[in-house]
């Protein structure tokens, strides 16, 4: 799979501060994808459905590194996305992060009535991978069971499912823009991609209490 690519997609390669794949955790999770012999589009939907997964859908912090989400086993959009990208960028497919402007009411299935406490209209974060000479974007932000027990029942009209080579968007009824990339990784996250933040304390306090009162649901 190993090729040379060009200097404009070296970037997208780097290991950075937040996009830790240098990281035992992140490598051993990226080794868990045997890429000899395979495609770049192989490798890229086996790291897909593995971190979709592997990682199950929770409420965190925007500015946590990609190996303490390995570590957690949980993680939101841009958490997953991150993971995706470190482990693409591990096995030398050039990744990036991106965002689509959401309506709160995408992820009502998930928080319920306190979607209040959000903003009316959020930036989305998702992974894009570069395939066959473009860049594709992929949302993976939903595991299996999160999308069977909370989304599918409310009728949704999408799949989570990635073929390797076409755009994979979820929450298609509450977006409201087209899809935004980021150049650097670190600079969304520090930034929170874009959105309002309560502070660091408050923020742990509501991601865990969003997370208690969605998992029960889905893990039963």
């Amino acid at each position: 799979m190993s090729e040379k690519k060009p200097p404009e997609l070296e970037g997208y390669l780097r290991e950075t501060t937040f996009c830790d794949y240098g990281n035992p955790a992140v490598q051993s999770l990226a080794e868990e994808i045997d890429a000899e012999g395979k495609t770049p589009e192989e490798v890229a939907k086996a790291a897909f459905l593995l971190v979709r997964e592997k990682i199950i859908f929770g409420f965190d912090l925007w500015q946590v590194k990609a190996s303490a989400t390995v570590q957690k086993g949980y993680g939101m959009c841009s958490n997953k996305a991150l993971v995706l990208a470190a482990v693409l960028r591990h096995h030398g497919i050039p990744s990036r992060l991106a965002y689509v402007p959401m309506k709160r009411q995408g992820l009502d299935p998930a928080w319920g009535r306190m979607g209040f406490m959000m903003s009316r209209v959020l930036n989305h974060v998702i992974a894009e991978v570069y395939l066959d000479e473009k860049w594709i974007p992929v949302d993976l932000t939903l595991d299996q069971k999160t999308y069977e027990r909370l989304f599918a029942p409310a009728g949704v009209a999408w799949g989570i499912d990635w073929d390797g080579a076409t755009p994979c968007l979820i929450f298609r009824e509450a977006l409201t823009g087209p899809v935004v990339s980021y150049t650097v990784v670190d600079e969304a996250l520090e930034g929170n991609a874009g959105n309002s933040a309560p502070p660091r304390l408050m923020g742990e306090w509501m991601m865990g209490y969003l997370n208690k009162r969605m998992w029960p649901r889905v893990r039963g």
